[in-house]
């Protein structure tokens, strides 16, 4: 949790071009504090409190919770569609959910049948036809 804690950390500074002394001073947390969590490994005994969690999540706009979702780009750790989406799931009923949960398993499954563009490229070695070898070698001029 502290390396994914750590991870959107820096995404969202970067994404905002945002300096460790930029967030201590917006967040309220010290930069030494800042400094710990964007460096988890250097003391494996420091874990950020939920106070200061909510204090950077909330300086880089977005909630808490957002910032401990895995895997995920900026981007979409930012998007206001990913609240709506959440409300949304947890407005509806049962039923509604189950709908929510099919509509993305199978947008889920639509892409990953789809080809994938940079395997494409390398499997036809970056043209639109059959791979074709080329000379990599200089050519002589007489």
């Amino acid at each position: 949790m502290k390396k994914i804690f750590a991870h959107n950390v820096a995404s969202l500074m970067a994404k905002s071009n945002m300096t460790q002394a930029a967030l201590a001073q917006k967040s309220g947390v010290s930069q030494r504090t800042i400094s710990n969590i964007l460096n988890p490994e250097s003391d494996p005994n420091y874990s950020p409190t939920l106070n200061n969690i909510e204090k950077i999540s909330n300086a880089l706009g977005v909630s808490p919770w957002q910032m401990l979702i895995g895997a995920v780009a900026a981007d979409i750790i930012t998007s206001k569609d990913i609240d709506k989406l959440i409300h949304s799931f947890t407005s509806v009923s049962d039923e509604g959910r189950e709908a929510i949960l099919s509509v993305s398993k199978r947008e889920v499954r639509y892409h990953h049948m789809l080809p994938d563009p940079a395997s494409e490229k390398l499997r036809t070695g970056g043209q639109n036809g059959p791979s074709q070898k080329k000379n990599h070698y200089p050519q002589k001029h007489d």
